[in-house]
């Protein structure tokens, strides 16, 4: 903490169940399709259109 809370807490103590989810509650959830967005764009391409079976 770069300042103290007002009632005078200075530092947190958790542990470690607590700082997991902490932290887990900051990451962004994934993005939907983001892994079958490139196999798209790849069969697009102009040596797709040649390729056979």
């Amino acid at each position: 903490m770069k300042h103290s809370q007002p009632d005078g807490t200075t530092h947190l103590l958790f542990t470690g169940l607590e700082l997991l989810r902490r932290l887990a509650s900051l990451v962004p959830p994934p993005r939907l399709g983001q892994t079958s967005r490139g196999s798209t764009v790849s069969s697009l391409t102009p040596r797709a259109m040649f390729r056979t079976g």
